[in-house]
C-alpha cells in the first residue's frame, strides 16, 4: 500500500467539550491515532497519506493532535494535558502538520473516480452520523467510494462510545460490511456476537457481496426443513457466474475457499474449469475439522468429499 486517502468528518467536537477555543481532538481519539499510524506506516514506506475534506487551517492548527501543540496557544503543556480526554494519552501533540498533505472534496473525487488511491480510509462513521452533504448518516464521499472501490480497499472506523449492545451500532457495522473493513473501537459481549475462524471465513467470503448473498441462501436452505436443493438451483447458479476470476485458480487473495467448496457440493460442476476451481478450493480448505463444518454449515467435510469427489474424479485424491 502507497496511497491512502483518510476521508476525514470535521476536526472535533463542539462546545462545551472544546474548552472555548481550543479542539480537543478532531474526530476523537481512534482517528488521530489511525491517522498518525498511517502517516508514520507512508514516511517508512514511501508513501503518502492524503486527507480530505480540507477545512482550512483553523482550527486544525489548534488541535491537540498536532506535534506544535500547545507552542501555538502560548499555553503550558502540563496544564493543558489536565484539560484533555485521558491526559492526551497515546494521541496529544504526536501527529507532525507539516507532513500533512489534504486535497479538497471536490478533487479527491475525481482520484477517487480514477483508482489513484490503494486504500480509502473513512476516519468517521456510525450511526451518530459521519457529514455527508446528502446524507448525515454516511461519511462524505461514500457514494462515489462505493461506486469506485472494491470493498477489499475500503476501511471504516467505528470510533465514538456506543458499542455493539446498541442495536442501531450493529445495523450500521452490517450495512457498512458489505462495502469494506470495519474497524469497531467499542467490541462489547452480545448473544449475537461469534468469533469465527478467518480459516473457514476467508475474507472475500464477507467482503463480496454475492458470497454474502450465496450464504444468506445457505442459511435457508439449513432452516427450511425438507427442501430440496434444486429449489435453490436457479439461486445459486448466477451467484457464482463469474466469481472464478480467470484460469489461474491458484490466486488466493480475492478468493472464498470455503463458498466454492460449499459450492461444489451442491452444483455439478459444468466443465473441468469448474472441477479445478471447486478442488483448488476443497484442498484450501481440507485440513479444517469436519466438525467446524457441521456446527456451521450443518454438513460434514465427508460429506462434501464425497459429493465433490463423485462430480470430479480429480478432488478424490484429497485423502
Amino acid at each position: 500500500v502507497k496511497s491512502v486517502l483518510f476521508v476525514s468528518a470535521g476536526f472535533g467536537w463542539p462546545p462545551p467539550y472544546t474548552h472555548g477555543e481550543l479542539n480537543n481532538g478532531w474526530q476523537g481519539q481512534p482517528a488521530i491515532t489511525l491517522y498518525h499510524g498511517l502517516q508514520q506506516y507512508a514516511l517508512q514506506n514511501n508513501g503518502t497519506v492524503i486527507d480530505t475534506p480540507f477545512l482550512g487551517s483553523a482550527p486544525y492548527h489548534k488541535s491537540f493532535m498536532w506535534a506544535s501543540f500547545p507552542a501555538p496557544l502560548g499555553q503550558n503543556a502540563t496544564e493543558m494535558r489536565k484539560r484533555m480526554y485521558g491526559a492526551g494519552f497515546s494521541y496529544a501533540g504526536r501527529v507532525q502538520q507539516g507532513l500533512r498533505a489534504t486535497i479538497s472534496k471536490e478533487e479527491a473525487e475525481k482520484r477517487i473516480r480514477a483508482l489513484e488511491f490503494d486504500v480509502i480510509v473513512f476516519g468517521k462513521v456510525g450511526p451518530g452520523g459521519g457529514g455527508d452533504d446528502d446524507d448525515p448518516m454516511l461519511p462524505p464521499l461514500f457514494r462515489p467510494v462505493i461506486e469506485t472501490y472494491p470493498p477489499q480497499r475500503v476501511v471504516g472506523l467505528y470510533g465514538s462510545d456506543e458499542g455493539l449492545q446498541w442495536d442501531l451500532q450493529r445495523k450500521h457495522i452490517r450495512s457498512f460490511g458489505r462495502y469494506g473493513y470495519c474497524l469497531v473501537r467499542e467490541i462489547d459481549p452480545v448473544a449475537e456476537l461469534r468469533i469465527v475462524p478467518r480459516t473457514l471465513w476467508q475474507p472475500a467470503c464477507w467482503l463480496e457481496r454475492r458470497w454474502r448473498d450465496f450464504f444468506h441462501l445457505w442459511r435457508q436452505r439449513q432452516d427450511v426443513v425438507g427442501v430440496e436443493d434444486t429449489i435453490y438451483q436457479a439461486a445459486w447458479e448466477p451467484l457464482l457466474e463469474g466469481l472464478s476470476g480467470g484460469d489461474d485458480v491458484a490466486v488466493a487473495s480475492t478468493r472464498c475457499w470455503t463458498g466454492y467448496t460449499l459450492a461444489g457440493h451442491l452444483i455439478a460442476p459444468k466443465d473441468n474449469r469448474m472441477c479445478r476451481l471447486f478442488g483448488h478450493a476443497a484442498r484450501e480448505v481440507s485440513s479444517l475439522p469436519s466438525a467446524l463444518w457441521v456446527s456451521e454449515f450443518a454438513v460434514s467435510w465427508e460429506e462434501i468429499y464425497t459429493r465433490l469427489c463423485e462430480f470430479c474424479g480429480e478432488v478424490c485424491d484429497l485423502h
